[in-house]
């Protein structure tokens, strides 16, 4: 939860100092005082967005908001494609309580947002020390990419090799054809049976 806090609060400090230097979007001024809720169902994740003379991040806390977004990690990471959310909503994915225009323009200007983490970083600590770390920042994301991707297959293989828990995949495309063929016969079977006794 600290954890939680910390971040929230280092987002609103990146957030503030991009402010500072960009206007608000005019559709943002019309919505102002809104209040958007932002809940992860999986990872401990409880934001607010809230429209002021700038965006501000803050945790959430029990509050009335002008609309609510619930939904797991993945989910909400698919949001930034508007063109997902009703597919989204149908498959119950994510859930909307309140007013969507809202989240929407929260959510175009948010994604309108473009931060030179790079630049902003140089200002404060010189050019090359911010070079030096973000580099280091994204050669450390690409490995934490990597390792994940590793140990998705390796546990896969572990499974399907080692202890037999998850069947190959041709297996399993093998299964489905044989399951296919038996529901093919059953219904043949059913119509025989069915001109039989006609």
């Amino acid at each position: 939860m600290m954890f939680q806090a910390f971040a929230i609060s280092l987002a609103d400090k990146v957030l503030a100092a991009y402010c500072s230097q960009h206007p608000m979007a005019a559709s943002l001024l019309r919505i102002k005082g809104a209040k958007l809720a932002i809940e992860c169902s999986d990872v401990p994740i409880a934001l607010l967005i809230e429209v002021g003379e700038r965006l501000r991040l803050q945790p959430l806390t029990e509050q009335a908001v002008d609309c609510r977004i619930r939904g797991s990690l993945d989910a909400l990471r698919q949001l930034k494609y508007s063109e997902r959310l009703p597919e989204l909503l149908k498959t119950e994915m994510v859930f909307v309580d309140g007013d969507v225009k809202v989240a929407s323009q929260i959510a175009e200007a948010l994604s309108n947002i473009q931060f030179d983490s790079e630049e902003w970083l140089s200002q404060r600590i010189g050019d090359v020390p911010a070079h030096l770390l973000v580099s280091s920042l994204k050669r450390l994301e690409r490995w934490a990419g990597d390792r994940k991707q590793t140990m998705e297959v390796d546990v896969q293989e572990y499974l399907q090799d080692e202890i037999h828990w998850l069947p190959a995949s041709a297996e399993f495309r093998q299964f489905s054809r044989q399951v296919d063929e038996l529901t093919s016969r059953c219904q043949r079977l059913s119509e025989r049976v069915e001109k039989l006794t006609s």
